[in-house]
């Protein structure tokens, strides 16, 4: 005879989760949160938690909780207590016996161990707060004591652990949830710098210049009032060069300017880990280590969002920033990018220390130079390849000065548009950068069929320049989404159908997403995306078509003012921005003010913080090759005489830019002077 016994295996119950960095809060194993009926039901469970598996005695635990009463009172209070935490988090929790009560260790989880995470991309990182905040017991002096004590013992670790968030949101690039941890260390100790640095550098991403001052104003009177100290000359430096407002000077300054304004409209999201490959090569720039990226993307994938948002990061931590655009339509301009380079170069701090021989050099092609100091000497005589090396020994000199100052940081967009001479420049000037705070950044397009052989160079002798190379794909789906929920957010939900078609239409490209925003709410159900089959299809290659066609879709709705403003704005260049250029085309100024806030309503030009320019050089090529070739000409033949009138005004013309105009406008022998 044989029997078989069997044995009830029980499966561990899932613990309970506990806040008390904060205000306190009990959730159960599914998340739900569980209610007491009586705050001190919950300062007894608090208590016990924060010691799991340690005895208490009821005498203390009584007193702790109820020392108004007597200690019979007391003691049936504490068991009415004990019994309603057995209700509420099962009968074998609670481990009592006559005289000592504790906590079945693993039943109930505090959250004091998120002060020493480690993941802190973990999106379930909970908020921290002060230890039981606004949890306050009037009638239990002694557990106020305790929680006091307690607060004070867990604030040191509380702060290190919100300022090593702040820091992973900074090289990410995540200024909202920055700010949300900014606020919550200055509600734990508002004196903390930390706190306030981080709350003036979330503002300032976010576009309101003036909201990081007063930020900034308040806290220095706060530290002043209540410990009779100053912020720190780093702090104070980043409030000295928001307050500069970005603009354009003269003259050599101390400080370099912070454009923050273009942020107002804008949104920096699914890029953090990009950012942050960005933001460790700055790191190690500010140790004298130079570093560079040349960073690849499609038109319209981010890159020069990217390299903008680390610009402005860089900028509030005292960089000197000089960023200069390549574009297709001047591309056989010689020079023409190094040269807007050193234009720019000329007003960063620390210009002026320049060697006289070597300023001499820049303003052989630099009319700014000569123009600033007219008695430098003439430039050493040269031709062919040296005078080429003897310019980038004067770049490379000019930097030199500059990062003296304050580190340097250097932006060329689009290089594959880029003149072969200037790239030529660029590369010699990173293989000679060395143990000066100096980075140059570069972006350019994902495609190699439309890089020159001078453009990759870079690529091919990256490890010998010190050069990173980081490649952008579409934005990720969840991405995409929380983008096309900032871009809706002041609109009626349009349904999941619309959203879908939106995204589906965009192929995570996200310039192409905010066009077909913007043409869904001009157009609604005629809108582009809803209309055309095409552009729900997915393709593994880059979305050409489609941008073409919702660029196209764009400029047509445009009104007769806003597309001559757009047409001449392509023939422009980097004079888009000169609105007495626009009575060629018959428009004031206040006309043409109008046009260009209804080409950045229709995403068609954007706010670069001290100027407008076009969102990339895809749009600006869509608009110069939509007009008709007289008209081209026509406009190229204008601007080149109203070039010619200007010449010797108080900004020298550059003989190079009057000669491509001339030759666009089919005046080529009155350019070869100018070529020359």
């Amino acid at each position: 005879m044989s029997s078989t016994l069997t044995c009830e295996v029980r499966s561990p119950m899932l613990p309970y989760r506990l806040t008390c960095l904060g205000h306190p809060e009990l959730r159960g194993p599914d998340g739900d949160p569980v209610r007491f009926r009586t705050r001190k039901h919950l300062a007894l469970l608090i208590y016990l938690a924060m010691h799991p598996g340690q005895p208490h005695r009821r005498d203390r635990l009584a007193t702790l909780l109820w020392a108004d009463a007597d200690m019979d009172e007391a003691r049936h209070s504490l068991a009415t207590a004990l019994s309603v935490l057995r209700g509420r988090l099962g009968a074998d929790a609670i481990d009592a016996s006559r005289d000592t009560v504790s906590l079945l260790t693993g039943r109930v989880l505090t959250d004091l161990p998120a002060l020493d995470a480690e993941n802190l991309d973990d999106p379930d990182l909970a908020p921290l707060g002060p230890f039981l905040d606004e949890f306050d017991l009037s009638d239990a002096p002694d557990f106020q004591r305790w929680r006091d004590g307690t607060h004070a013992r867990l604030l040191p670790a509380l702060c290190a652990c919100l300022v090593r968030r702040i820091d992973r949101c900074r090289r990410t690039g995540d200024a909202r949830r920055m700010e949300t941890l900014a606020h919550q260390l200055h509600r734990i100790d508002s004196l903390v710098e930390e706190g306030a640095r981080a709350l003036i550098e979330a503002r300032a991403l976010a576009g309101d210049r003036i909201g990081a001052l007063r930020v900034f104003d308040r806290w220095r009177l706060e530290l002043a009032e209540e410990l009779g100290a100053v912020p720190s000359a780093e702090l104070s430096r980043m409030a000295d060069r928001l307050r500069r407002r970005g603009l354009d000077t003269p003259t050599p300054v101390q400080l370099a300017p912070v454009p923050t304004e273009h942020w107002k409209e804008r949104e920096f999201i699914g890029r953090g880990a990009e950012y942050g490959v960005c933001y460790a090569a700055w790191e190690r720039v500010q140790k004298s280590d130079p570093r560079h990226l040349l960073i690849r993307a499609d038109s319209g994938l981010g890159k020069t969002t990217l390299v903008e948002r680390l610009v402005t990061s860089v900028a509030l931590e005292g960089a000197s920033v000089a960023r200069v655009p390549c574009y297709e339509l001047e591309r056989e301009l010689p020079f023409g990018v190094i040269g807007g380079l050193v234009t720019q170069l000329l007003d960063l701090p620390g210009a002026s220390a320049t060697p006289p021989e070597q300023l001499a050099e820049l303003g052989r092609l630099v009319a700014k130079v000569r123009q600033r100091w007219p008695s430098l000497p003439e430039p050493l005589p040269t031709v062919g390849e040296g005078a080429r090396i003897q310019f980038s020994d004067a770049v490379l000199s000019l930097l030199t000065c500059l990062a003296e100052e304050h580190p340097v940081v250097v932006v060329v967009d689009d290089i594959h548009l880029s003149d072969a001479t200037s790239l030529a420049v660029l590369h010699l000037l990173l293989r000679r950068i060395e143990e000066v705070p100096i980075m140059v950044l570069m972006t350019t397009s994902n495609r190699l069929e439309q890089e020159a052989p001078p453009a990759r160079r870079f690529a091919e002798n990256a490890d010998s320049l010190n050069l990173t190379l980081l490649s952008m794909g579409p934005l990720p789906a969840v991405h995409g989404e929380a983008l096309l929920g900032v871009l809706l957010a002041e609109d009626s939900d349009p349904g999941p159908t619309v959203r879908r078609t939106l995204l589906a239409g965009a192929m995570g490209n996200p310039m192409i997403l905010e066009l077909l925003v913007a043409d869904w709410r001009r157009r609604g159900d005629a809108s582009l995306a809803l209309s055309l089959g095409a552009m729900t299809a997915r393709t593994d290659g880059p979305p050409v078509e489609a941008f073409r066609r919702v660029v196209d879709g764009t400029l047509a709705a445009l009104d007769a003012e806003a597309r001559a403003v757009v047409q001449l704005g392509a023939i422009l260049g980097q004079r888009l921005n000169d609105l007495s250029m626009y009575t060629l085309v018959d428009l004031p100024v206040a006309r043409t003010m109008r046009a260009m806030s209804a080409l950045a309503a229709h995403r068609v030009l954007r706010d670069a913080g001290s100027h407008l320019e076009f969102a990339n050089d895809y749009l600006r090529g869509q608009c110069y090759v939509t007009m008709a070739a007289p008209m081209r000409r026509m406009l190229h033949s204008l601007v080149a005489d109203r070039l010619l009138a200007e010449d010797g005004a108080d900004q020298p013309i550059p003989g190079l830019e009057v000669a491509w105009h001339l030759v666009r406008g089919d005046r080529l022998p009155e350019a070869v002077p100018y070529l020359l």
